[in-house]
């Protein structure tokens, strides 16, 4: 190995470490790559920036302003909600119907995107039939997923392996190849959900759901139970005050932990701290009657509202979001909405001490107080999605058609491949702005700006093993290793592991790393390329058994309130049941041996 192999063999190591223990932010990570890359002069400045004038790039944007053109005029919602509406009821129909439309959906438009709009319309629906969303929010990641693989513009990670492969000399893949596996993977995917991974489902109550749908009017506030308090080792469902002070209790936070309805056994131990709501009135009566004490953050006055106005919101902060990274102060919620913080929710965890100076995430869900409008302003104007109170969103009907017909035409183009990808995508882009779909403003703030920056770094660090020779290297080893079992098991391998990588790294990352692997180890073994190709683009979007590989499993964590293992149960089986249906399928639409 020489000395541009270390190095490069070196960064892979430290990004992906980076990666899975989220030291740095992904569009810092892949800075820091392109950085390292040239100032040890393995690429020089021009090599090293390539990434950010590649096609992909540019065609990755502008698919990001056309999704967001087709969301923001309602259509995506309107007829998900009305096809959901037929199934009346029935939570196996109304189960398959929500993924059915996700995933048809995701072949047109950016899955990411269409999560994020599903997600308070699966909320809605949880509480209206009185159902945990932990029941919905994994089906709908998975199934935007399964959609995202039937197309080359179902998800980013397609887009660019065809443009790897069209680089390297073999062509850049249809609009609809994919979906020769995409179709099984969907059908066979939300067969799955609907039957054995029903089951598996986690049954975790969260704040939005157990609220219910219709916005109440009482004041939401927070009170912890002091020492002397005479509540303390009674069971909640025993003490008289709930009864007498007509208050709903939404959650019991014990230190980080945060104890979720139903709140029957649970015994009160001293500074428990409840969330709850009721009238203004019985809230004073209770601090004053029952050993109570407001938290110093409302003893202050700031969430004084009067019981017309009082609203508790959820605001999930969503992929690309321009607060990633930035602390609550930095929002200044409370001085440009007369919005307050009441609390920050990570990955299940109520986190309360300090939480002015943590810095976001995505995926974090800030508990916040406002009047009726304030949060309704803060979720049309900022990155946030809000998670109660807007299942059944205004339709832009004068819009909305040309969103649509907008997005078909980009598909027809794409698909009768007269006009270059870019070409098509842009123009796509800029029509959404024109028509009036979008604000140019907006189309803007559509750019998922760390996404694409991952990107750009991730193009640089594939262009360096080539370069290198890194890439030739680890091709040779891996064949004289997997040579004598075939070229089936191979491809398995190579899916297989491309899976157990997404599940820790971004899948962006590892597409664009193995892909150039998996076409040498092809050629070294005299196979077409395709069927690796291939592999290694549904091996790096088809990622279920963690939350962590694809950007759709976390930003469902927090409002499902899932746990890690949630998506193990559900998704490793699921994973495996992939690894086979590729293995055996993809070799007989894609040959190795083509005639």
């Amino acid at each position: 190995m020489d000395f541009g192999q270390l190095v490069v063999s070196i960064v892979i190591v430290l990004s992906s470490i980076f990666f899975i223990l989220e030291i740095f932010t992904v569009d810092v990570v892949a800075l820091l790559v392109i950085l390292s890359l040239m100032g040890t002069k393995v690429l020089t400045s021009s090599e090293a920036l390539m990434g950010f004038a590649n096609p992909a790039v540019i065609t990755i944007a502008s698919l990001f302003i056309i999704s967001e053109g087709l969301l923001k005029t309602g259509a995506v919602t309107f007829v998900g909600r009305k096809i959901i509406d037929v199934s009346k009821g029935d939570i196996t129909k109304m189960l398959f119907l929500m993924m059915a439309v996700v995933g048809i959906f995701s072949i047109f438009v950016n899955n990411t995107p269409i999560v994020v709009i599903f997600i308070p319309i699966a909320l809605g629906i949880a509480s209206e039939n009185n159902i945990s969303a932990s029941k919905f929010l994994i089906p709908v990641s998975f199934a935007s997923i399964f959609g995202g693989t039937c197309s080359l513009i179902g998800t980013s990670t397609n887009i660019l392996v065809s443009n790897i492969s069209e680089n390297l000399g073999y062509g850049a893949l249809t609009m609809f190849e994919f979906s020769k596996i995409g179709v099984i993977f969907l059908v066979v995917g939300i067969l799955y959900m609907v039957t054995v991974g029903r089951k598996l489902l986690p049954d975790h109550p969260t704040v939005s759901t157990y609220m219910g749908t219709q916005q109440q009017k009482d004041f939401v506030t927070e009170i912890q139970v002091r020492e002397n308090s005479p509540l303390i080792g009674k069971v909640l469902n025993q003490s008289d005050f709930l009864k007498k002070y007509k208050i709903t209790i939404f959650e019991v936070i014990r230190g980080e932990e945060i104890i979720w309805p139903p709140l029957d056994n649970i015994v009160v131990q001293p500074h428990d701290i409840l969330l709850f709501k009721g009238d203004i009135n019985d809230i004073i009566s209770l601090r004053e009657s029952e050993g109570l004490k407001m938290l110093p953050m409302l003893e202050q006055g700031e969430l004084e509202f009067t019981r017309k106005d009082a609203r508790l919101g959820e605001l999930l902060i969503t992929q690309g979001s321009e607060y990633v990274d930035r602390t609550i102060n930095d929002l200044k919620l409370k001085a440009r909405y007369d919005i307050s913080v009441l609390a920050l929710q990570r990955k299940g965890v109520h986190l309360r001490s300090k939480i002015t100076d943590i810095r976001l995430k995505v995926g974090d869900i800030l508990l916040v107080f406002g009047n009726e409008n304030s949060i309704d302003n803060v979720a049309d104007f900022e990155n946030f999605a809000l998670m109660t109170g807007i299942h059944k969103t205004v339709i832009n009907r004068k819009k909305a058609p040309w969103a649509i017909g907008i997005t078909l035409a980009v598909a027809t183009l794409l698909t009768i491949q007269i006009l270059p990808i870019p070409f098509v995508t842009v123009l796509g882009a800029m029509a959404m702005v024109l028509s009036g779909c979008l604000s140019i403003k907006t189309a803007y703030k559509s750019l998922n700006l760390p996404v694409l920056i991952l990107i750009a770094g991730m193009i640089a660090l594939g262009g360096a093993m080539s370069k290198t020779g890194l890439d030739k290297m680890v091709a040779g080893e891996l064949v004289d290793l997997v040579k004598p079992l075939g070229p089936v098991i191979l491809l398995g391998v190579f899916y297989l592991f491309t899976t157990v990588a997404t599940a820790f790294l971004t899948n962006n990352a590892v597409a664009i790393l193995l892909t150039p692997i998996a076409i040498t180890t092809a050629i070294q073994m005299n196979l077409d390329p395709k069927p690796f190709i291939i592999a290694v683009t549904f091996g790096a979007s088809a990622s279920f058994a963690t939350p962590i590989g694809y950007n759709t499993n976390i930003l469902v964590y927090g409002p499902g309130n899932y746990r890690f293992i949630d998506y193990v149960r559900v998704g490793l089986p699921l994973n495996i049941l992939f690894v086979l249906i590729a293995t055996l399928l993809i070799p007989y639409f894609w040959p190795f041996y083509p005639s």
